[in-house]
């Protein structure tokens, strides 16, 4: 992390920075953390977007952003009471000998009975360095749904926060990171019960190839407020090549008796004996490992109701076997 941290000071923030726009830090930098990455985003931040939707909306928001040059986004996200929000947002880039860093941080703010529903697909080039921080907050009865797909990226560091602070309150994380090339992987996902009747749940699988890196921490902190509470998490990376790696840590943090929690973790390189047998029934090596990873991912994928973006998602998971 630290020699990430001094690459990225050695960028030239000022020589190489998006045009900036609609910068309005008000109400904004309430739920982030203190670190060297806030640090350096608060200091370059260059656009601000604000999402509001009112009592009883309903809203669909697609956004598709290409990065051309250094970036410090920041969303600002409310939704009143019974409102309801998708965010499909796409990231991209062109590749370039230059390295940019691309810092997006999202504080959601979530009032009783809203739900959100926040996709998101980054397949940046690998001149990218990307950090990504979302943090909700919710309410009575809210219900949020992060569903994450990581592709692209030279680095990309991602973190993912929930604050289950009304009673019902409900957060989910589904998350897919498919590398290759020396790309690395940090992912940290958290979701705090400070309510009762609360409920958690975090999916992540991972493919690892040629020489790359991935690394998940999950974290279910259940207080002793928050009783008859729910907390699950899975995670499972699947490594393709000798020189991979993969490390997964899940975290358990339990100050009630009345909850149920269970966590479940498991890294391991792709069946050689399966292979095997895909052969033998007339595949390639690398046709009978696409199979393989295929069905690996095929529940996250599911998840994805829109069947362009699925499509395309499977596509470049494929580009990486």
């Amino acid at each position: 992390m630290k020699s990430i941290l001094e690459k990225i000071k050695n960028i030239n923030f000022k020589k190489n920075i998006s045009e900036t726009k609609n910068l309005s830090k008000k109400d904004i930098f309430k739920l982030t953390n203190k670190d060297e990455f806030t640090k350096i985003h608060k200091k370059y931040l260059n656009k601000v977007n604000k999402i509001i939707l009112e009592k009883n909306e309903i809203k669909t928001i697609e956004i598709s952003e290409y990065p051309k040059n250094n970036e410090f986004i920041h969303y600002l996200i409310k939704c009143k009471e019974n409102s309801e929000l998708t965010i499909i947002l796409k990231l991209t880039s062109k590749e370039s000998k230059e390295i940019f860093y691309r810092s997006a941080i999202y504080e959601i703010y979530q009032d009783k009975n809203s739900k959100i529903n926040f996709i998101e697909y980054q397949n940046l080039s690998n001149n990218f360095i990307n950090y990504n921080y979302k943090k909700s907050v919710l309410d009575h009865d809210a219900k949020i749904n992060f569903y994450d797909f990581h592709i692209g990226s030279k680095y990309t560091n991602n973190i993912v926060l929930s604050d289950l602070n009304g009673k019902g309150s409900e957060s989910r994380n589904y998350s897919l990171y498919s590398s290759k090339d020396n790309q690395i992987f940090e992912i940290k996902n958290e979701s705090n019960h400070y309510n009762e009747k609360t409920f958690s749940d975090m999916i992540n699988k991972s493919t690892v190839n040629n020489s790359s890196n991935t690394k998940y921490i999950g974290t279910v902190n259940i207080t002793r407020n928050a009783k008859f509470s729910n907390g699950y998490q899975q995670s499972h990376s699947m490594i393709l090549d000798d020189e991979s790696k993969s490390e997964s840590i899940p975290i358990l943090e339990i100050d009630n008796s009345e909850v149920k929690c269970s966590h479940g973790a498991t890294v391991g390189k792709i069946d050689k004996e399966k292979v095997f047998y895909l052969m033998s029934r007339g595949f390639n090596k690398k046709e009978s490992k696409k199979i393989l990873v295929e069905g690996f991912i095929t529940d996250l994928l599911k998840k994805i109701k829109n069947s362009n973006l699925r499509t395309e998602i499977q596509k470049e998971v494929m580009k990486k076997i």
